[in-house]
């Protein structure tokens, strides 16, 4: 049990890593824009 919620744990320290990189290094990109809806005169 005491593994299962350190799995848990980790992939959700994994997903807000990949949220973060997304909104703060990658959302003027092509594949940053795609993931949040967005163009490119809205993310400026």
């Amino acid at each position: 049990m005491n593994s299962l919620v350190n799995v848990l744990v980790g992939f959700i320290a994994v997903l807000h890593l990949y949220f973060f990189y997304q909104e703060m290094f990658s959302c003027t990109t092509p594949k940053g824009l795609k993931f949040f809806k967005n163009d490119a005169d809205f993310s400026l």
